[in-house]
């Protein structure tokens, strides 16, 4: 019996990858790809849609523009010609644009809440103050 093997996410430079917004539409650059050298479409995918768009390959670098508009807020995975690359897109209104590390989002943890101890107020203090001089 053999395990048929799937390719991991294509790996990037993080550091020099970006996006940004340019006029209306969305530049994304992802740099640090010296095996995809004949990449030509890009292809963002988000909680349904999909956007295709065409791209520009050399030297290591991909470049690709997609229109701001047939981007919803939200997290896009990001794939070219089909194979998933190690990073996400956040759209996030007028705020800027991020590219997310890793193909995937990790679980979201919930921290555990403490018990809380409610603080003496003043009243309390003053009124335990006058029973200990009363007392004494």
């Amino acid at each position: 019996m053999s395990a048929v093997e799937t390719p991991g996410p294509l790996t990037i430079d993080y550091v020099d990858s970006h996006a940004r917004l340019r006029g209306d539409e969305v530049e994304l650059v992802l740099c640090g790809l010296e095996g995809v050298v004949d990449a030509t479409t890009l292809v963002l995918s988000g909680d349904g849609p999909t956007v295709t768009a065409p791209a520009e390959a050399g030297n290591g670098l991909v470049r690709a523009r997609i229109p701001r508009t047939g981007l919803a807020d939200g997290q896009w995975s990001i794939a070219l010609d089909g194979a998933p690359v190690d990073a996400r897109l956040l759209v996030q209104g007028a705020r800027p644009l991020v590219l997310l590390l890793g193909a995937e989002a990790p679980r979201s943890v919930v921290p555990k809440s403490k018990p809380v101890v409610p603080a003496p107020n003043l009243a309390r203090r003053v009124v335990r103050r006058l029973a200990r001089a009363v007392r004494r």
